[in-house]
């Protein structure tokens, strides 16, 4: 079986990385871009609109412990495939759904009690492995983030030994298409992984996981990750998916955060995914940003998809009803006379994800229409600032 995707009717923007495709990452055909749809925040009772994706996105985290259990206890097994399940059930059936694995567990401290990450060990692999196969439409190799984040000249040859091994064990009886997994990291090590996926393991699909840093700061990454495929031979042949961007510093109490998340289409992602990432940082400093930021409220934030704005809800100076979309899955004031604040962020992340969703199709509409004109598609959005288009252009 042939791991490469297929991918058919391209169509390319001449001033940005913009673009669309038909591609089977499963039975199912797919248009890009795309947003993939995540129901983490939906309700019991959400009833989200069919014809705005084809794809779906499933997130499960393992660590030592959860993982023995996952694979020897049945409960723990049951549990999982239940989500999974419950995850398929919200969303139509003629919908492809990614499960991102994530293994997060750390050996015991060194000397200077420092954690030191751990590579998955190959029962660990195993464990982990079927998991990502038996609950996705297609394997996507597990990430490693802890380790990922330390990736050097020194390391690097464990993390591609992780990622054979993945593979090996993916290829013992895979009948699914193959997700490789690209962190972001330095682009000297980038490169070399693309590089191996493609020379050693004909893979043509990736998630790219940005850890909870934004697009800007990446702008060498993508680069390297897109000359590579194209230096490959594979500059219309690939599907790229992202996962875990970020569009800004929502902690803080800026009222408008631009919807950098959204320009990563125009930088060539094809996919756009949810956001997984947990605290980066130790436990004295939340418990300090709790007492001196309100969290719930600087990250509860409403999506305008004709300014990519992220803007604050319950300020003052903003007032959110005016911006508020017109088309959202929900009224402004359904939501805004909800009693609980985390049923209000629920419900206007909701209402993103929808919005997010058709900003994608819109995008397919420019790269068909306009596909000279795509930098100034993204100039008329207001929140889109002349970095962000240098940089878009570069």
């Amino acid at each position: 079986m042939s791991l490469e995707v297929k991918i058919s009717d391209v169509k390319t923007s001449d001033d940005s990385r913009l673009r669309s495709f038909k591609v089977k990452l499963s039975n199912c055909e797919i248009q890009t871009p795309v947003k993939a749809i995540t129901t983490t925040d939906f309700f019991k009772d959400t009833v989200f609109p069919k014809d705005l994706s084809n794809l779906s996105e499933h997130f499960i985290r393992f660590d030592e412990k959860n993982l023995e259990l996952y694979y020897i206890d049945k409960k723990s097994t049951d549990k999982k495939s239940r989500a999974y399940n419950k995850h398929k059930k919200k969303i139509d059936d003629n919908v492809t759904s990614i499960t991102l694995v994530e293994y997060k567990n750390k050996e015991p401290k060194n000397e200077n009690k420092v954690p030191i990450p751990k590579i998955p060990d190959n029962q660990e692999i195993k464990r982990l492995i079927n998991a990502a196969y038996s609950l996705s439409d297609i394997t996507a190799i597990p990430s490693i983030p802890l380790v990922a984040r330390n990736i050097n000249f020194e390391t690097l040859s464990s993390f591609l030994g992780y990622l054979q091994s993945c593979y090996d064990q993916i290829k013992i009886s895979n009948k699914k298409k193959i997700l490789g997994y690209i962190p972001m990291v330095a682009p000297a090590f980038i490169e070399l992984i693309v590089d191996f996926y493609i020379r050693e393991l004909g893979i043509n699909a990736f998630y790219v996981d940005f850890d909870g840093t934004t697009l800007n700061t990446n702008k060498p990454g993508i680069d390297v990750i897109k000359r590579k495929i194209s230096e490959e031979g594979y500059e219309e042949n690939h599907f790229l998916h992202n996962v875990n961007i970020s569009y800004g510093k929502a902690i803080n109490e800026i009222g408008v955060l631009t919807a950098r998340d959204l320009l990563a289409f125009g930088h060539g992602f094809d996919s756009l995914g949810g956001v997984h990432v947990p605290p980066k940082r130790g436990k004295n400093f939340y418990d300090w940003l709790k007492k001196h930021k309100d969290i719930l409220g600087n990250t509860t934030r409403v999506l305008n998809k004709d300014d990519y704005g992220y803007y604050k809800y319950g300020i003052e100076e903003i007032n959110i009803e005016n911006i508020y979309p017109k088309d959202s899955l929900f009224a402004f004031k359904e939501i805004d006379e909800k009693p609980s604040f985390s049923t209000k962020k629920k419900l206007f992340n909701i209402g993103n994800l929808q919005q997010q969703a058709i900003e994608s199709i819109n995008l397919r509409r420019v790269v068909n229409e306009q596909n000279d004109e795509t930098i100034n598609y993204f100039e008329t959005k207001k929140n889109v600032t002349k970095q962000d288009i240098k940089i878009l252009s570069s």
